[in-house]
């Protein structure tokens, strides 16, 4: 019995020695970049590549997968939608939802049908409620209004869904900003918002959706949200609902709103309560508004200032140079005297000669570009500056450049154009065309791109003067690719314009490939120590989701690129923006890197991104947000996100400066 049994244990060993052992299936996805052939695959995805990418759609590592989904997000081609459904099938959860969210970047209805295959209604299982809560959103930026109003009358969703109610807010946040709403929709975020027994990234996301959507009426919602605009903690989700209460005009609200200044604390929701106050009667609000020139926080006072601008009342524009003073900043300062020239009576000629006087004495005492150019721009406002501006900005520095040019767009296009220059209307403009072609000739990308600006937009009595575009066509033939790819866009805008055609701007061909010795020279965990005017910003990088971004970002921090750059850039409860070595936001190396887009979301503060001038223009410029700004995400990419020194972000201004960049760790 023994020998039988020894005996079949050899044949056991035997047949188990013929038997080919069975293939391990990997699950886990690491985008280690260390790997020859994973940088291999994102060379492909990095030069667009797409039959080479394509190849690795069944790769037996996720990891290339889900680097082949992530790659058609920025791609956004529709010819791989049949790729992208198969991904949409994986076994791997992140590969399942990395699909479904580039099948939405696509836009296409033709991903919709293989969305909703993909679905899975009954299991609610937490790890397909994340693909599904994928598969919603991307059916947000697909779908029509047949879905929209499928999507927002689900009842079937509880509470303690919070993915699949955050993927169904996320749906319907997308389909508003793409135009299309229904009541249903909007009466479902309204529910979202005003109930807090929802998860607080629904409620944010239904906030959002109330600000930023437009066409919607909250006639019958305004005092439940007004409500919950009083009692809410959060403030991002009250800053939102603040805007939102700007889409009526009820005095109730407005009284409502006026008195949450008084106790608000963050200057965040202050800024958004200011703004959302434009659309209320001036007499009710000036003394709120006067009130706020002077508060100690300079995002604030200056949203006040822009209040003056553009809501500013001629009766009494003469009146804000009282509230001017000596210690005010002095971005509030010409914003006020901004909002003095915008409104003052056209005929009161000898008045805006003295506020004229005022700030040409501003230029002079200054040695600050940005406060030259600031006042450059406010000089606009009066269309007989036209002259004084080119004067002032023309052999000034980059951003004084621009602003001058900018400000000849002002002029052309100020209400009081023709009442001010009457018989001489034509003569002027037709110096100012001369002004603007003087720009141009120069070269510089600035003034370019902002003319090009100005033409596109150009009315009747300009487009007969613009028959001759060869001065156009000269300029763009000499401007430096892709440097200045913004500048040849508007050129290009332009010239069709004129045309009347229809330009469509094509991304730069590949020119910059990813050093990835100088994405491996750092690890997962190293920190980047931004050391500013106002203090150190330090941010983690997103290494393995947007390596190419990371790299140049790494490369140019180790040439010290970034030292001495200017904050050319910052709008209040929105962001601030550096890297450009003009200072004035039209510069850039001369090499372009691709746009990287995947499953990253703008849902808090800190979050930093690259700036744009369309897809895959990115090289040296980027900004760090306020708050959330769902609105860029899919569009611009993240790449890191602020761990500390927010509050250093919080007050950083127009003229701040990196002094440098440290990498530690």
């Amino acid at each position: 019995m023994k020998y039988i049994n020894k005996i079949w244990i050899v044949i056991v060993v035997i047949i188990a020695g013929c038997v080919p052992p069975t293939e391990e299936v990997i699950t886990e996805v690491n985008l280690n970049y260390n790997s020859s052939e994973l940088q291999q695959a994102y060379n492909y995805l990095d030069r667009h590549e797409v039959d080479s990418l394509l190849a690795y759609t069944n790769h037996p590592d996720p990891s290339f997968r889900v680097l082949v989904a992530n790659g058609f997000s920025a791609i956004r081609d529709e010819s791989s939608i049949d790729s992208l459904n198969i991904l949409l099938n994986d076994h791997v959860t992140r590969v399942r939802s990395a699909a479904a969210y580039a099948l939405g970047q696509t836009g296409s209805s033709d991903a919709v049908s293989s969305l909703l295959e993909a679905f899975k209604a009954k299991d609610t299982i937490e790890v397909n409620s994340s693909v599904n809560a994928t598969i919603l959103e991307a059916v947000g930026k697909t779908g029509d209004v047949t879905l929209l109003r499928s999507l927002a009358t689900v009842s079937t969703y509880r509470e303690s869904d919070t993915l699949l109610l955050l993927g169904q807010a996320r749906a319907i946040y997308r389909y508003g900003l793409r135009g299309i709403t229904t009541p249903e929709a909007t009466d479902l975020m309204v529910e979202y918002v005003t109930d807090i027994k929802y998860p607080r990234d629904v409620r944010l996301m239904a906030a959002h959706y109330l600000q930023r959507t437009r066409g919607i009426s909250i006639e019958d919602y305004k005092f439940r949200l007004a409500e919950t605009f009083t009692k809410e903690n959060d403030s991002f989700i009250k800053m939102a609902l603040a805007t939102a209460l700007s889409k009526t005009t009820d005095r109730g609200i407005m009284d409502i709103l006026i008195d949450e200044l008084k106790e608000e604390t963050d200057y965040r929701v202050i800024v958004n309560i200011l703004k959302a106050l434009r659309p209320y009667p001036y007499i009710r609000v000036i003394d709120v508004i006067l009130s706020a020139l002077n508060d100690p926080n300079i995002h604030v006072a200056s949203t006040a200032a822009n209040f003056l601008i553009n809501n500013g009342n001629s009766a009494d524009a003469t009146l804000y140079r009282g509230f001017i003073q000596d210690t005010m900043n002095w971005q509030v300062k010409i914003k006020i005297y901004s909002g003095i020239l915008n409104n003052i009576p056209a005929y009161y000629t000898r008045t805006k000669s003295i506020y004229r006087n005022d700030l040409v004495s501003l230029h002079e005492q200054s040695e600050n570009p940005y406060e030259k150019a600031a006042i450059i721009d406010a000089l606009s406002y009066d269309p007989l500056n036209y002259k004084l501006i080119t004067e002032l900005g023309f052999e000034g520095e980059a951003v004084e450049k621009t602003a001058a040019m900018g400000g000849l767009g002002r002029i052309l296009a100020s209400e009081d154009y023709n009442r001010i220059f009457r018989g001489g209307a034509r003569r002027v403009r037709n110096e100012i065309l001369d002004l603007i072609k003087t720009g141009i000739s120069t070269g510089d990308a600035g003034m370019i791109a902002v003319a090009g600006d100005i033409i596109q937009n150009a009315d009747q009595n300009l487009m007969t003067l613009l028959e001759d575009i060869s001065f156009l066509e000269e300029a763009a033939s000499k401007l430096e690719l892709p440097r200045e790819v913004e500048s040849y866009n508007a050129l290009q805008a332009a010239i069709a314009h004129i045309k009347g055609e229809t330009y469509e701007q094509s991304p730069p061909e590949y020119n910059h490939p990813i050093q990835w010795s100088v994405l491996n020279s750092i690890s997962d965990s190293s920190i980047v120590n931004i050391r500013t005017t106002r203090g150190i910003i330090k941010v983690q990088l997103y290494k393995k989701l947007t390596p190419g971004t990371v790299s140049n970002f790494v490369e140019l921090i180790n040439q010290g690129f970034y030292n001495q750059k200017t904050f050319h850039r910052v709008v209040p409860n929105f962001v601030i923006q550096t890297g450009c070595p003009r200072g004035d936001g039209y510069g850039s190396q001369n090499y372009s890197i691709r746009s990287e887009l995947p499953q990253l979301y703008y849902d808090d503060q800190g979050y930093i991104g690259m700036a744009s001038a369309g897809p895959d223009t990115e090289s040296t410029q980027w900004f760090i947000t306020h708050s959330p700004t769902p609105h860029l995400d899919g569009n611009y990419t993240i790449f890191g996100k602020v761990i500390e020194g927010m509050d250093v972000v919080h007050q950083i201004t127009v003229g701040d400066k990196i002094q440098d960049i440290i990498i530690s760790g």
